[in-house]
């Protein structure tokens, strides 16, 4: 699976850009968010890519960062919503308004998103309000990339709680109750999930 294309940007365009790559040419649909980003033509550029291959058609999709294919990837799995509606979600309202409809359930920004009637909009809510978070990212891994050596103990005890089966936030919570009251001093991965239980 194709995961990132690297090459000299030849020509760009609001929802397209063609990459010159080992002597081919690939025409990458992208969004807004990723178009602005791009560097000036002859200059080199590095996308993260997804392919989506039909019975007709090899489709390539180029996103600036990786949050916003995985966005991406969590719109298109979406029963009603095929890669080209995916590109215009992510252009029409931005990553991050995006997230803030969903979490907060808003229906009314979502339809505002030229192809996305009521019933789409709410079928989104309802298939990702667990996996988008407005201050954390994407999922269980996106967002625990929290930098800083003392982190490392947060993130690897909220994700040892989500590989139990726990939901994100859940973990969170837990993890961020019992830091707060015992500090981190002496605490192990394993005292902390153990404590963390009885918050969850």
């Amino acid at each position: 699976m194709l995961s990132f294309l690297k090459g000299v940007l030849i020509e760009k365009h609001p929802t397209v850009a063609l990459i010159e790559s080992g002597g081919i040419g690939f025409e990458v649909f992208i969004p807004l968010s990723t178009y602005s980003k791009l560097p000036s033509n002859d200059e080199k550029v590095q996308l993260n890519v997804y392919l989506h291959v039909r019975e007709d058609a090899w489709q390539l999709f180029g996103f600036w960062t990786l949050e916003e294919r995985e966005l991406f990837k969590l719109l298109i799995s979406i029963s009603g919503i095929g890669p080209k509606l995916g590109i215009t979600v992510l252009s029409g309202i931005g990553i991050d308004n995006f997230k803030k409809a969903v979490v907060n359930q808003d229906v009314s920004s979502l339809i505002s998103i030229s192809g996305i009637g009521k019933k789409t909009a709410e079928r989104i809510i309802i298939e990702l309000k667990e996996k988008v978070s407005i201050d954390k990212g994407l999922g269980p891994d996106v967002g625990l990339d929290f930098v800083g050596a003392e982190d490392l103990l947060l993130k690897d005890s909220v994700t040892a709680l989500i590989s139990l089966g726990f939901k994100k936030h859940q973990a969170l919570t837990g993890v961020k109750k019992i830091l707060a009251q015992e500090g981190r001093e002496n605490l192990s991965v394993e005292d902390i999930i153990r404590r963390s239980l009885q918050y969850i």
